[in-house]
């Protein structure tokens, strides 16, 4: 090797002004060895020989054009074309701007002039499933995802490039089809990327694969052009307001790219589902906003894969670094499918062991009614309420569970007034019940928060006070019953204190209870007063 970076450098230099006044003629003779020249120039260390090293891999493949293609080797052979796109990638990922993108433009037209198409399959990691390289039995068969990387590039520069190359593939590479699922996701990655334009150029590459997918399978969709307007319509702009960007001011995508994106969802759903759980953030946040993309573009469509979706957000509601994005994705969720569709999967997981599995689907479920809207949640609140007052989640003690309980009673509370949800007084009283349970908990910020519902609530029925809220819903019976049975005093010095301070909110808000009501209500007191065993707290305030 020339010890001079300057002599290697000229002699590159040299090789591309050759190229690029060859003729075929001329360089076909000279294929192998042009092409062993520019391997040795791609592993150079100096990144100006590599530049020049990417320009001549260029030139050449425009020159010899499918010559260099996969017909003149073996399936099993990589060709030419696919010789040099190897040679480049490891500066592919070079620490200088300048290099990537030259190796970008040198790999996009290998694969484009080059007929190297199939080093997609090597940009991509692919492995097939059926064969099993010989190699790996001996030693370590690791592929690297260099798409994967290209997507993430700190280098807003790098990424224009990358979605520029990504957009010549999918719709003018001559074999796409055999690509475009493969593809797709990074594409889509783009949207949610956070530089505005690269999102913008993102949306316009979707809507021109929704469009060429439409002409071409023009006889297929005539009758959903015809008779289901819904589906190829425009929403009003103002509905999509919701939506992440570039949705938001774009709109809705087209029929075309919804069945282009719904296509690749429906097989990559798992593996998509499966990296939320992944040990590594990066990996967990991409995942997560690839999935909140994916959902824009499904809509309804994913009541098929429902329930693995919901309980993969259930898992990672409390993730503190996609908690937000997975609370948009369930609120995407619910914009499409029925609350009802919803509930019957989510029942599952509010109903689990796990106390923080139920806080995880407390929190899931708040997003659901979000998203869904005060007048679909109205259909749905006494289900809702039905579901909350499992007795494990009315006499938890978990900070946790409590404080999403709240939460979930203030999203109800705060949707029900443009709706009228609480109208109903059976729906009323449940409401208050669940209320009335959190305000006896041990957790102050939950209680705090119970007792401003409980105020709210007030407010919204016009009642003269809020201690006039059980008497008026109706609902003593069921709070009662969170005390010992009447008649066993003794039942006292082995009840927990939760019953205790069900007795002291009791008392607080139970203005205008009837006689016997009240007169229970004396008795439990009594009753308390006399079996003072660890409760000395909740005597004092009932004193």
């Amino acid at each position: 090797l020339e010890p001079s970076e300057e002599l290697r450098l000229a002699c590159v230099r040299l090789l591309a002004l050759l190229l690029r006044y060859a003729t075929p003629s001329v360089c076909l003779p000279l294929g192998g060895r042009l092409v062993r020249l520019l391997e040795c120039a791609m592993a150079d260390a100096h990144p100006d020989v590599l530049v020049e090293g990417a320009h001549c891999v260029a030139a050449l493949c425009t020159v010899l054009g499918r010559a260099l293609g996969p017909a003149t080797a073996s399936q099993h052979e990589p060709s030419p074309a696919e010789l040099l796109v190897e040679a480049c990638l490891p500066a592919l990922h070079h620490r200088r701007c300048k290099v990537r993108l030259a190796v970008l433009g040198a790999i996009q037209v290998a694969a484009n002039e080059g007929g190297g198409h199939r080093c997609i399959l090597t940009l991509t990691a692919f492995r097939d499933p059926n064969l099993v390289a010989i190699r790996a039995f001996y030693e370590d068969d690791l592929k690297v995802n260099h798409c994967a990387k290209l997507a993430l590039d700190g280098n807003a520069s790098v990424r224009v490039a990358f979605l520029a190359m990504l957009e010549n593939w999918v719709l003018t590479l001559p074999e796409r089809r055999d690509y475009d699922s493969r593809l797709l996701p990074y594409i889509l990655s783009a949207l949610a990327d956070e530089t505005a334009a690269i999102r913008e150029h993102a949306f316009d590459v979707v809507e021109a694969m929704g469009k060429e997918h439409e002409e071409e399978n023009a006889a297929h969709l005539k009758d959903t052009f015809d008779w289901l307007p819904e589906e190829c319509g425009e929403l009003p702009i103002e509905s999509c307001r919701n939506l992440p960007p570039p949705f938001c001011t774009r709109g809705r995508p087209r029929l075309g790219a919804r069945l282009v994106v719904r296509s690749a969802f429906f097989r990559t759903v798992a593996a998509l589902l499966a990296e939320l759980q992944e040990w590594t953030t990066d990996t967990r946040l991409n995942a997560a906003k690839l999935l909140r993309t994916s959902l824009v573009y499904v809509e309804q469509h994913v009541t098929q894969h429902l329930q693995q979706v919901l309980h993969a957000l259930t898992l990672s509601a409390r993730d503190e670094v996609v908690r937000d994005v997975v609370h948009e994705c369930a609120r995407l969720v619910a914009r499409s499918v029925p609350m009802e569709t919803s509930l019957e999967f989510l029942q599952m997981w509010l109903r689990a062991e796990d106390l923080t599995v139920r806080a995880q689907a407390l929190q899931v479920l708040r997003s659901l009614c979000e998203g869904s809207g005060a007048d679909r949640v109205q259909e749905s609140m006494q289900r809702v309420l039905t579901l909350l007052q499992d007795e494990a989640t009315l006499r938890s003690e978990d900070t946790v569970l409590r404080d999403a309980t709240a939460s979930l009673l203030a999203c109800l509370l705060r949707l029900s007034d443009c709706s009228g949800g609480l109208a109903t007084p059976a729906v009323r009283a449940e409401f208050v019940l669940v209320a009335m349970h959190v305000r006896a908990s041990q957790c102050t910020a939950a209680a705090a928060a119970a007792t401003e519902l409980l105020r709210a609530l007030h407010s919204s029925l016009q009642l003269p006070s809020t201690a006039a809220i059980v008497s008026t819903t109706g609902c003593f019976d069921a709070l009662a019953a969170a005390l010992p049975p009447p008649g066993q005093p003794r039942r006292w010095t082995a009840a927990p204190a939760f019953s205790a301070r069900m007795l002291v909110v009791l008392l607080e808000h139970g203005e205008g209870l009837a006689p016997p009501q009240f007169e229970l209500l004396v008795e439990q007191v009594g009753a308390l007063s006399a079996h003072r065993v660890e409760l000395a707290t909740e005597v004092d305030v009932l004193g």
